[in-house]
């Protein structure tokens, strides 16, 4: 009988090959500090096994103030075609919701589909569109189709590619504010790039036009003078910036 999407707290081995496997080395966050997140009750760890114990599929869940964050999810790849992973997210997604219901939902990050600044090759370019097929399957959308949305890297500084920002919604819609939101605290609490960041700025200036429609009555309606606001801050940022940065380098505070 298959163990579908059972709670752990143990990084065994049978993980660590689908981990390294599954993410190159600038996705990854190395075993230990996520070790640690699980035992300060900020990361979950859910996995599924088959009947003689074997790792078919795990996700990690990072909790942030209300919503949560898919930070990993692999599937073996001998087992994919028969349905583990959808089953896993299916369960994984009642759990969340049942154990946080006040959560907007589960936010995700996946590589652009069709990204402007690099050349990714057909055969690529099928996966990633794989990949956000087998989301959307499970109820996820994209936040903003014509916005970039930049995914850094954990291990190289000034590093990061073009992505697309999912979320599998637990009520209603999620409106552009609350997205916002959500992308700020994305970037400053598991990127730990603050607000002022031109990698932040460059996000949420196109996010803030983008028509991300909600059905929130209250639901928050973004000023043209606060978008332009955003824009100019967009605009400067870079600048600042590289200011504190050589300010830093030459005063050593």
């Amino acid at each position: 009988m298959i163990r579908l999407c059972e709670p752990s707290f143990v990084l065994d081995e049978e993980w660590r090959r689908l981990y390294e496997g599954a993410f190159p080395a600038g996705e990854r966050e190395p075993s230990d500090k996520l070790s640690r997140l699980m035992a300060e009750g900020k990361l979950l760890y859910h996995r599924t096994l088959n009947e003689q114990g074997d790792m078919l599929c795990f996700t990690m869940v990072s909790l942030a103030s209300n919503f949560s964050f898919l930070a990993y999810m692999a599937t073996d790849p001998n087992r994919r075609s028969g349905g583990i992973g959808s089953k896993h997210l299916k369960r994984l997604v009642e759990q969340l919701k049942e154990q946080f219901p006040s959560h907007l939902g589960l936010f995700l990050e996946i590589e652009a589909t069709d990204p402007d600044t690099v050349e990714i090759s057909d055969e690529e370019r099928v996966v990633r569109k794989r990949r956000l097929s087998f989301y959307e399957r499970a109820g996820a959308r994209i936040m903003c189709e014509q916005a970039i949305y930049l995914t850094p890297s954990y291990t190289q500084v000034g590093k990061e590619w073009e992505g697309e920002l999912l979320a599998i919604e637990f009520g209603k819609r999620v409106c552009k504010h609350s997205v916002s939101q959500v992308i700020l605290e994305i970037y400053s609490r598991f990127y730990q790039l603050p607000p002022h960041h031109p990698t932040v700025q460059k996000v949420l200036a196109h996010f803030l036009v983008c028509d991300v429609q909600c059905e929130h009555p209250e639901a928050v309606v973004v000023s043209k003078a606060t978008k332009a606001r955003l824009f100019l801050n967009w605009l400067i940022s870079p600048v600042v910036w590289l200011f504190n940065k050589a300010r830093k380098l030459f005063t050593g505070n």
